[in-house]
């Protein structure tokens, strides 16, 4: 607050002042500054909706500069103006679409995401440090974003992985031709050691779990015995590498997680909602069903096109799908899943269940109100498969008390034993990835601690 200059907060107040009445927040460096970040702030920037955008020109009208009206350019779209306070440029940015890094049109951020801050008894809303790091990511803004994220508190983090999920993912993207010296095959083995090798790198975790689907049928198949039914068994070259991929995480120092009766989701749901509180949650899955645990401090890191890690919480989960992460079982009630062999509906698609839970919110709304619904051929499709609709969200929803005894301390994940891990990857020959840990086949620290990652490799990050 003492970094902004007398004509800056004068020019807060007058704007506050005027736009009591309308849904605003100031932006960027001028928020953060309010907030008692060390940034640089030389404007403000105003956030607002279509209302705002109509009552500026008025309401400014001895400080127009620019008039504010829809604009184009190559990197944004907004109703965009520009003021003179007390001699600080004040830019008005109503409906902000922009230009990201990867070349999407996508919503800047909004106004509704603001909170109050008091200025010497004036109420100014500003939006969150959380919202101007996605900006900061969107946009590029690599040195205000690490200039900003080195001043917020620190979570700790726990990293959890779909241990199947990766499994299959390296099996099917590192060549069958990864063998052993005894010929047996290694390519699995391989993939998810560099996958855990990349995310240690990445997300540098203070707590690792491996999530692992229990061996014992789980509940779901009692509530419906076609679940998952028509997956193919595991190929034989992928089964015999299962134990070798445990004993990597168990080199590792990974802590290992199975329950008999529940999935992996099932644990990584409780592993989220247990511990929250305490730390950040991220989940390494391509598994979408995962999604619906996204919120608070729950967030999911996927591989995406091009070999990225891409981060994705609640307010991109929403975007991607238009409805609300937890609302994920009710679509799948509705528009099933094929690939767990969920029946939802008959006859209903994407594009109607997706109308149906904006509409109604959830599976049991819809059947309160089922008069409601529109047209009447519809309307006959869900009164048929209720018990079927019911059925399918109840096979979608993840499980968030599933009976284990888990302390956080028990996740604690220092560092691997390299002595452990080298011999290890010896066993299986993989010099590449003893280069990549950085030290030499004796256990000794190497000058070649990075190697260039082939492009089949690449595929799984």
């Amino acid at each position: 607050m003492t970094n902004l200059p007398e004509n800056f907060k004068k020019a807060l107040i007058i704007i506050s002042t005027k736009l009591k009445d309308y849904p605003y927040a100031i932006r960027g460096t001028s928020s953060l500054v309010l907030q008692g970040f060390e940034m640089n702030a030389d404007d403000i920037d105003i956030l607002g909706d279509e209302k705002v955008a109509g009552v500026a020109n008025e309401l400014f009208k001895e400080y127009l500069v620019e008039p504010v009206e829809y604009k184009e350019s190559d990197k944004f779209i907004s109703h965009y103006g520009k003021f003179d306070i007390e001699g600080v440029q004040v830019e008005f940015m109503c409906d902000w679409k922009i230009k990201d890094t990867k070349g999407n049109w996508t919503e800047a951020y909004t106004a509704v995401e603001r909170k109050p801050i008091d200025l010497e008894g004036h109420e100014i809303y500003v939006t969150t440090p959380q919202l101007e790091l996605e900006f900061f990511t969107k946009m590029g803004r690599w040195n205000a974003f690490h200039k900003l994220r080195k001043q917020l508190p620190t979570h700790e983090k726990m990293l959890v992985i779909d241990t199947f999920n990766i499994m299959h993912r390296a099996y099917h993207a590192i060549p069958a031709t990864f063998k052993d010296l005894e010929g047996n095959p290694t390519n699995a083995i391989y993939g998810v050691t560099s996958m855990i090798i990349n995310l240690l790198d990445q997300v540098k975790p203070q707590y690792f779990v491996a999530a692992i689907d229990g061996e014992k049928p789980v509940f779901r198949h009692e509530d419906f015995t076609g679940y998952k039914a028509h997956r193919r068994p595991v190929e034989d070259d992928l089964s015999v590498q299962i134990k070798k991929v445990f004993e990597i995480l168990e080199a590792f120092g990974i802590k290992q997680i199975q329950v008999d009766g529940y999935e992996a989701d099932d644990i990584i749901g409780t592993l989220s909602t247990k511990f929250v509180g305490e730390v950040d949650v991220i989940i390494n899955s391509n598994d979408r069903d995962l999604w619906q645990l996204t919120g608070e401090n729950v967030f999911l890191l996927v591989p995406s096109k091009g070999g990225d890690l891409e981060w994705l919480g609640r307010k991109e989960v929403t975007a991607r799908l238009g409805f609300s992460p937890e609302q994920v079982p009710d679509y799948k009630g509705l528009r099933g899943d094929p690939s767990d062999n969920i029946p939802g509906v008959f006859g209903i698609g994407e594009v109607t269940a997706t109308k149906l839970i904006k509409e109604f919110g959830s599976v049991e709304e819809i059947y309160k109100n089922i008069e409601k619904v529109q047209p009447e051929a519809l309307r006959e499709k869900l009164l048929n498969c209720y018990e079927q609709a019911v059925m399918s969200k109840k096979l979608a929803q993840i499980i968030c008390d599933v009976p284990m005894h888990v302390e956080l301390a028990e996740c604690k994940y220092s560092d691997y034993n390299r002595t452990k891990i080298r011999d290890v990857l010896q066993k299986y020959g993989f010099k590449s990835l003893i280069k990549r840990l950085g030290f030499d086949t004796e256990g000794k620290p190497s000058k070649a601690s990075k190697t260039v990652v082939a492009e089949d490799q690449l595929a799984l990050f």
